[in-house]
């Protein structure tokens, strides 16, 4: 039986091994290893993409997961896809989710259409949520993840010891074994594919039963719910008018939560309603698919559904906990729901796991590869724990108002299907992602300028997607695909209407001082054979009409010139309509001033605003990247 809960993950290879003294013990050095290749640890994997981090990724499993499981993205976990470069897969192979349906009971014991709500937010410019099983999300981030570093994931390798020495400058060594040699022959030898790898950092993205949460002896603060539900993904054949809608279906017999998939398939979740479960009696092992199709029946009735094909199907109990801490010393971390796990309902399972690791991934980058403090680490358990822990209010206040009660609930009819939208509604922005605020810390500054109006550039805040033209070419372009999960941190320049002699001045005067290589960020935080875009990237968005501005009339630093490649034309951008008139909207939806004297923004690698300032001030920008970055002058 398959616990949608127990996502275990594992590692894999990139680096050689050698043989250690004749003990027969393999050993290897690496940067990161990562104990399970579910979606939070390829997600963190990817963001080596693009380094020289040697990392290996440890499974237990001796294969990818195939169906069921999570299957829910969600508009920032979708926005984090692209970043990495398989947005449009993705996009290419899910199921819109358009629509939600509530439906509640009537008087002759049927169900009833209530209101249909349209699933969307004001402001996103993509939609909002998509189905597609995690077994091809898994793939196709483990697919972008060989193209660029040849690493494969270590099925059936186990992590069984850590041991620390902190004179060593990989202090982490960690025993692993093959289980699946020791399965297959029943013992453990010198052939059963034991090494030690010594590591900088050891991420457990190894699902509820976690065993490196176990094995450092980090609690799980909250609480197991005794209910019992039922989980499956079918090709349904129904009379059923709402199949392809994401319902909300309450019936005197119970509750159903239905969400449509891809290749026709839709998922059912249903709480099981025997006696015995409801008092929390009733192993999940004792319920079978012949009775999840019975409850979902039920509370179809009197609309019909059969069943020709099931792709996956499980059971689980909710749980809601949450680790008490996500890091040790800042060497071992914890993520996904080996550091917090609630009910699958809500649908952010696999988005908070992927949005954990997109978080500690570029920190992990910043330390490795550029020799940022390692204090820059302390930062993934502020920001993403208590994110968890709204989460589980979340989950507990959801749950609650899906309770199982059937025709024993004293509420009125209406009173409940207004409970549930209400919860679903008002929670929307939550789910989506976008509304995550992460409070002040050294990558995340707050400062009050008269000179600085953005009324939705917040620090701490993701910045918002928005549609420019490039300069050059007048290809229009979301940010999102400008803002590539690299490492790098950028510098976005909103140059206002540059066509004005006044902001034109300014402008290049900005230019001149990030131009000046005794003391602009870019060179001091910049080792000085790389390229100056390789930690930080400026990008500009002016507000001008594109045909007033010639980009090569710009200062050479907002387009640098490289021996090789020549000018590079894809960091200039205007706020202006494109060739089929579209109009582009990146100052409204920043709340920036088109006509005003500008700004700059900081954005750190995983697309969240760290620091505003005027456009012409480069102190608080320089003295935000020496609180992170190793100076070079």
């Amino acid at each position: 039986m398959t616990q949608l809960n127990e996502d275990s993950e594992q590692q894999d290879n990139q680096s050689t091994t050698t043989l250690e003294d004749s003990s027969n013990l393999l050993t290897d050095e690496v940067d990161v290893v990562i104990i399970g290749a579910g979606p939070a640890g390829l997600m963190l994997a990817s963001w080596f993409n693009h380094t020289q981090v040697k990392f290996r990724i440890l499974e237990r499993k001796d294969t990818v997961t195939g169906a069921g499981h999570a299957d829910g993205l969600k508009f920032l976990t979708i926005e984090m896809l692209h970043s990495i470069g398989i947005g449009d897969q993705i996009k290419s192979l899910s199921c819109r989710v358009d629509e939600e349906a509530c439906w509640t009971s009537d008087e002759n014991g049927g169900i009833n259409r209530s209101i249909v709500i349209a699933n969307v937010i004001p402001g996103l410019k993509e939609i909002r949520e998509v189905t597609l099983n995690q077994g091809t999300i898994q793939r196709l981030l483990l697919e972008n993840i060989e193209k660029a570093r040849g690493v494969k994931i270590e099925y059936e390798k186990v992590a069984v010891k850590v041991t620390e020495d902190d004179t060593d400058d990989h202090p982490l060594h960690i025993t692993v074994q093959n289980v699946g040699y020791i399965q297959r022959n029943g013992a453990v030898d010198a052939y059963s594919g034991n090494e030690t790898i010594r590591t900088k950092y050891l991420v457990g993205c190894d699902g509820a039963h976690s065993w490196t949460r176990k094995y450092f002896e980090i609690p799980m603060i909250g609480q197991r719910v005794d209910s019992v539900w039922g989980v499956m993904d079918i090709l349904p054949k129904t009379d059923f008018p709402d199949i392809r809608k994401n319902c909300m279906i309450e019936s005197n017999h119970g509750n159903l939560l239905m969400l449509p998939r891809e290749q026709k398939l839709a998922r059912f979740y249903v709480p099981i309603s025997d006696e015995h479960a409801q008092q929390g009696q009733l192993a999940v092992d004792q319920i079978d698919l012949k009775a999840i199709m019975e409850r979902t029946r039920s509370i179809l009735s009197p609309y019909t559904l059969e069943s020709s094909y099931c792709d996956w199907w499980s059971t689980y109990k909710i749980g809601q906990r949450l680790a008490e801490n996500f890091s040790i010393r800042n060497r071992i971390f914890l993520a996904g729901d080996a550091a917090h796990t609630h009910s699958p309902k809500v649908g952010q399972g696999m988005n908070m796991s992927m949005q954990d690791t997109f978080n500690l991934g570029w920190k992990l980058v910043a330390c490795l590869q550029y020799n940022a403090d390692p204090s820059l680490l302390s930062t993934y358990e502020s920001e993403r724990r208590p994110v968890a822990n709204d989460l589980l209010n979340f989950d507990r206040v959801y749950t609650q108002a899906w309770a199982n009660t059937g025709d024993k609930d004293p509420r009125p009819t209406t009173n409940r299907s207004t409970i549930l939208q209400e919860t679903y509604s008002n929670n929307m922005y939550f789910t989506t992602g976008i509304y995550i605020h992460y409070p002040s810390s050294p990558i995340v500054k707050n400062r009050d300028s008269e000179d600085v109006v953005a009324k939705k550039l917040v620090p701490g805040m993701r910045v918002p997607d928005f549609q420019v033209i490039n300069q050059a070419d007048g290809i229009p372009i979301q940010l999102k695909k400008i803002l590539r999960a690299d490492g790098r941190f950028r510098i976005l320049v909103f140059a206002a209407n540059i066509s004005l002699p006044t902001q034109s001045s300014r402008l290049a005067k900005l230019g001149e001082a990030l131009n000046a290589k005794e003391s602009s960020p870019l060179y001091k935080f910049t080792p000085p054979n790389d390229p100056i875009d390789s930690r930080i990237e400026v990008i500009t968005v002016h507000s001008s009409p594109r045909v007033e501005i010639e980009l090569l009339d710009l200062h050479p630093i907002f387009h640098p010139w490289s021996d090789d490649q020549g000018w590079d034309y894809w960091k200039v951008y205007a706020d202006d309509a494109d060739v089929l008139g579209v109009q582009s909207d990146a100052y409204d939806v920043c709340g920036v001033e088109r006509e005003g004297k500008g700004l700059l923004a900081v954005v750190r690698p995983d697309g969240y605003v760290g620091l505003l300032t005027a456009l012409e001030d480069l102190t608080p920008v320089e003295e935000y990247f020496a609180g992170i970055l190793p100076a070079f002058l």
